[in-house]
């Protein structure tokens, strides 16, 4: 058996956790924040590093640092290979992730301790251990620069510019016209994505509003952010009369001077040619039969929700049950093994295959040796003596072999079941 088809075979399809004696050394994490304080939308830089005395057969999983109000991205080249010597003289390899941490807001944050799998090499036999490594806690806050306390919501940046730009004429209008008010941000050194909204609501008779999407544009340079929050709002003239757009004013927070600036749009004058619009009608209370209805609603209403309280569980309990049955169903585990092939993934895929075999059923070892045999070219390239990234042809090719042996093998459990399940066509004499 070629030696990367044994390796996949132990680390693959089940890799056991091996204990580790007393005398062996035990892998190492480290976290590391540049700083336990920033200001709400700027930059704090974690390296989490993980270190072994031999060498790391498979790269860990980095957990995950996601928390509320929080952004964590992965800059370029976040992950590196490193090698430490220690006190005694020996070197350990590892691997160092950074990741850049922004708080949103105002506040003290916690990142709870977590566990990363190690897998590496034992130093006497060369064989493969797993260990559960604990990382600690990590807490940082974002804190408002002394003077800038007072704003809400808080915004820092090196520079913040604001620029409007209108389609159409506002002061020449008539029911039926309308133009669009373009509104952008423009920021250094901050992302778009701490702004607040922009354009306020116009809430008048004779004019609609219609708002779009968002557009955010962002892009680091140098390890300079800069980006911009693209607002617009179509106004629709409904009927004749003057409205007015109210302006916009964004206070935030100068990085480079150290105080509070103000950003400006002037208001927008609208005036639409025709008749005023008309005035509503009477309340919907102010009419009596409308009170009875709106009574036999409301009763109604509470015999609805009433069965519908009884029935709810039942039909919570059945959608969960169903739920639970897919998760633990032969399908739901191939779909996960296709879906960590396509998301290029060959450790995911090991583990998902190792689960799919399980609930097979029929494993035979003619069927193992295929799907060994599947993943082998991909194995050979990632973890062979000169590693390399398999193209996207290989990783297909892979996945159609897999989804033949799943064919082959149910097709192969039918015919078993139709035979066993069908009588005979020319019973014997009895």
């Amino acid at each position: 058996m070629k030696p990367v088809l044994v390796f996949f075979a132990l680390i693959g399809l089940g890799l056991p956790r091996i204990s580790v004696a007393d005398s062996t050394p035990q892998p190492r994490i480290r976290a590391v924040l540049d700083s336990a304080v920033a200001v709400p939308g700027q930059v704090l830089m974690l390296d989490v590093t993980i270190l072994v005395p031999t060498w790391m057969l498979k790269p860990p999983e980095f957990p995950s640092f996601e928390l509320p109000d929080v952004r964590v991205r992965l800059p370029e080249g976040a992950s590196r290979p490193t090698m430490e010597r220690m006190t005694g003289g020996e070197s350990w390899a590892g691997v160092t992730r950074s990741y850049e941490i922004s708080p949103m807001v105002v506040g003290h944050f916690r990142i709870p301790p977590q566990t990363v799998a190690v897998v590496f090499a034992s130093p006497e036999t060369r064989e493969a251990i797993v260990v559960d490594v604990a990382m600690p806690e990590i807490r940082f806050e974002g804190r408002a620069p002394i003077g800038a306390e007072s704003l809400d919501p808080f915004i820092a940046a090196r520079e913040l510019t604001l620029e409007q730009t209108l389609e159409g004429d506002p002061q020449d209008l008539e029911p039926g016209a309308a133009f669009t008010r373009v509104v952008t941000a423009k920021l250094v050194g901050a992302s778009p994505i701490f702004l607040p909204p922009l354009i306020p609501a116009l809430v008048a008779e004779g004019i609609a509003a219609y708002p779009k999407e968002p557009e955010f544009i962002e892009k680091t340079n140098r390890g300079v952010t800069t980006g911009e929050r693209i607002e617009r709002v179509v106004y629709v003239a409904e009927a004749g009369g003057r409205f007015r757009a109210a302006p916009i004013r964004l206070r935030w927070w100068n990085l480079g001077t150290k105080q509070i600036e103000v950003a400006e749009i002037p208001p927008i004058e609208i005036v639409s040619r025709g008749p005023p619009p008309v005035p509503s009608g009477p309340s919907l209370l102010e009419s009596p039969a409308n009170v009875l209805w709106l009574f036999a609603f409301v009763v109604l209403a509470g015999l609805a929700a009433a069965i519908g309280r009884l029935l709810w569980p039942r039909v919570v309990e059945r959608r969960r049950l169903r739920r639970q049955e897919w998760r633990a169903s032969e399908a739901f585990a191939f779909k996960r093994v296709e879906g960590a092939l396509r998301s290029q993934r060959l450790g995911d895929t090991m583990r998902c295959l190792e689960i799919w075999s399980a609930r097979r059923p029929r494993v035979l070892v003619a069927d193992r040796a295929a799907l060994l045999k599947a993943v082998e070219p991909l194995g050979a390239m990632l973890y062979g003596r000169d590693p390399t990234t398999p193209s996207k042809e290989l990783w297909s090719t892979a996945l159609a072999q897999l989804q033949a042996i799943r064919r082959e093998c149910l097709a192969s459990e039918r015919r078993r079941l139709s035979v066993r399940v069908l009588p005979s066509l020319n019973p014997g004499p009895s």
